[in-house]
Formats: structure tokens, C-alpha cells, sequence
């Protein structure tokens, strides 16, 4: 059980390199090369925060990860319920779990707003996820997924990362 919580956040990553604190300048270039790329098998940098989901008169905790779609089919595959439009997964899309979809009766297509800070996310759910991996059913806060580039131009830092997943060919 406690694998399964952790490989929610870490996916099939062996390495997680992470900012001392929540302060945007303090995030990191993205690398893409770091020298050993034959024991490597991939690099892949996200943007990670919080925010509110409005839903009538109740607000839910989301956990928001913004990354590309196939750096996500790659660290934590997921596997779809349903889909419409999620490709090219850019814009104002997003990916919501089947926990969070039958809680508030939502299916592609249809508008969320998100509040990151003082700003608030229009955005279309393009997937939903089963309750598996990132998506594994919680009570206290809602997993959510959308491009990077939103996230990269909400915060203005293109080109960076809040975390970096490293998987290696060979964990030992």
C-alpha cells in the first residue's frame, strides 16, 4: 500500500531532485543531458502546485502536475476511462481521475476552473484517468494533470522545472 501511494508522486522514477522550498526562483533549468546518458533512461522535468477546485459552494485541495503528455505516459502511465480532444494535450486542457469525475459528475468536454494562487484556470477536461498510479483515490485532495506550457506561463519560467524525475536502465 505504501508502494502504491508512493509511486502516485514518483511514478516509475528512481531519483527525485526537488527545490529546498516552494520559491519559484529557486526551480531548476531543465536537464536534458547530464553526461551519462547510456545509464539513463529518461530525464523529465514538471512543474508541481496547488490549487482549488470550485464546485458549487465547495472548494477541493488539487494537486496539480504539469507536464507533456508523453513525459507522463512515461513516469506514470495512464490509463483512460474516456478522452475527447486530448490530443495535441496543449492549452487549456486537463486530466482529471474517475474518483474526482463521478464526485462532481464530470465527463470530457466539460469546464473546470481552477484557482492557482490569485488565478483562476479555465480549463476543458480532455481525459479522464482510472483510479490508478497519479489518479489513486483520495479523500483530502484531487489529483489533477495539464500541460506544462500553462503552468510555465503562469509562474513565467519557461525552460524550468520544479521537479526532476530521473529513471535509470539500470536501478542498481
Amino acid at each position: 500500500m505504501f508502494e502504491e501511494r508512493l509511486k502516485q508522486y514518483v511514478g516509475t522514477a528512481d531519483i527525485g531532485i526537488y527545490p529546498e522550498s516552494r520559491d519559484v526562483s529557486l526551480y531548476t533549468q531543465k536537464v536534458k543531458d547530464i553526461g551519462c546518458s547510456d545509464k539513463i533512461d529518461y530525464i523529465i522535468g514538471t512543474i508541481e502546485t496547488s490549487g482549488i477546485y470550485k464546485h458549487e459552494d465547495e472548494e477541493k485541495n488539487v494537486w496539480i502536475r504539469g507536464i507533456t503528455y508523453d513525459d507522463l505516459q512515461k513516469i506514470n502511465p495512464v490509463l483512460f476511462r474516456d478522452q475527447k480532444n486530448l490530443f495535441p494535450f496543449k492549452g487549456k486542457k486537463i486530466i482529471i481521475g474517475a474518483h474526482t469525475a463521478d464526485r462532481y459528475q464530470l465527463k470530457p468536454g466539460d469546464k473546470m476552473k481552477v484557482v492557482v494562487n490569485t488565478t483562476t484556470l479555465r480549463l476543458i477536461v480532455a481525459g479522464i484517468g482510472e483510479s490508478e498510479g497519479f489518479f489513486i483515490a483520495d479523500e483530502r485532495t484531487t489529483n489533477v494533470i495539464i500541460p506544462v506550457e500553462v503552468l510555465e506561463g503562469l509562474f513565467s519560467m519557461r525552460g524550468r522545472a520544479g521537479t526532476i524525475h530521473v529513471k535509470a536502465k539500470n536501478p542498481e
